[in-house]
C-alpha cells in the first residue's frame, strides 16, 4: 500500500516534536538547548540577473521549520510564495492586444488582460547561530545556506470570459513558465526569547537559480526558448518563530 508523502512527513514531524519536548530539560535562559521552531516569514526581494529583465521587486510570504541543536547548529526547511501584480515585459501580448491592452471575446466585447508575477520556492538547508549578543546563548547571528527548487511565471489574468484566442493552452505559449534547481544564503539575527512569544529572525536573503523555460516555445517571438537562465533574488526577510520545547519548572520559579 502506498502511503502519501504528506502523511509520512506529518508523522515524522510529530514524533520529532514529541522527542524534542521530552529531552529539553533546561531553561532557555541557562544554556543552549535543543528546540524545534515553527515560523512564518515575510520578505521583499529585488530581481537580479536575468530575472530583472522580466520582473519588478516583489513580496514574499512563507513558512519554515527549524531544528536547533544544543551546539547551535540548525537544520531548516521552508517554502515560499512570491508575487507582484505587474511585470516589466508588458509587450508579450502585443500581437493579439490593441493599444489599450484589450482583446475581443467571441461575443465582440472588449476584454482587458492583466499580467502578474507569480512564483514559488522550497528549500532544505543548514547553518549555525553565533551567540555574540542577545538574551541567552540560543540567540545571535544566524548564517544558513540551502538548496532547493524555484519556479516563476507570468500570470495572464483575463478580466472576462470566452476569449478564444487566449485559452488556457494558448496562455502557456506566453507565460514564460520557468523553473530549476536553486541555492540560497541568509545572514541575519535570531532572537530566541526567554518566553515563547518573543522569538523572531531578521536579515538579508539571497536566492539563485539556474532555470529554463519549461514551455519551450514563445508564441509572441515565434521561436523556441532554450536559453539557460541565471535568475536571482536579493532582499530582506523577517519572521516570527514559535519555539517548541518543554521548560522545566524550578523550585521557586514563577511564570
Amino acid at each position: 500500500m502506498n502511503i502519501p508523502y504528506s502523511i509520512v512527513l506529518l508523522i515524522s514531524i510529530y514524533f520529532l516534536l514529541r522527542e524534542n519536548q521530552c529531552h529539553a530539560q533546561m531553561n532557555v535562559k541557562d544554556t543552549t538547548i535543543n528546540a524545534s521552531m515553527l515560523g512564518i516569514s515575510f520578505g521583499y526581494h529585488s530581481p537580479q540577473m536575468d530575472l530583472s529583465d522580466r520582473f519588478l521587486p516583489n513580496m514574499m510570504v512563507g513558512g519554515n521549520y527549524m531544528y536547533k541543536f544544543s551546539s547551535n547548529w540548525i537544520i531548516t526547511t521552508e517554502a515560499n510564495f512570491f508575487w507582484r501584480d505587474s511585470v516589466k515585459t508588458n509587450d508579450i501580448l502585443d500581437d493579439i492586444l490593441n493599444s489599450q491592452n484589450l482583446i475581443f471575446n467571441k461575443n465582440g466585447s472588449m476584454i482587458e488582460v492583466l499580467l502578474f508575477e507569480r512564483g514559488i520556492n522550497a528549500y532544505l538547508g543548514a547553518g549555525k547561530i553565533f551567540p555574540l549578543f542577545g538574551p541567552n546563548k540560543n540567540s545571535g547571528i544566524m548564517v544558513t545556506t540551502r538548496v532547493g527548487y524555484l519556479q516563476h511565471k507570468i500570470l495572464l489574468r483575463i478580466m472576462g470570459t470566452d476569449v478564444v484566442s487566449l485559452t488556457e493552452e494558448i496562455q502557456k505559449g506566453y507565460d514564460r513558465f520557468s523553473s530549476g534547481i536553486s541555492a540560497g544564503a541568509f545572514l541575519g539575527y535570531l532572537y530566541l526569547g526567554n518566553n515563547r512569544r518573543s522569538s523572531f529572525f531578521i536579515g538579508i536573503d539571497f536566492l539563485y537559480a539556474k532555470t529554463i523555460n519549461r514551455r519551450g516555445y514563445n508564441y509572441d517571438e515565434m521561436s523556441y526558448d532554450l536559453k539557460k537562465r541565471d535568475d536571482a533574488l536579493l532582499g530582506a526577510k523577517a519572521g516570527w518563530i514559535l519555539p517548541l520545547y518543554r521548560r522545566v519548572a524550578r523550585e521557586y520559579y514563577i511564570d
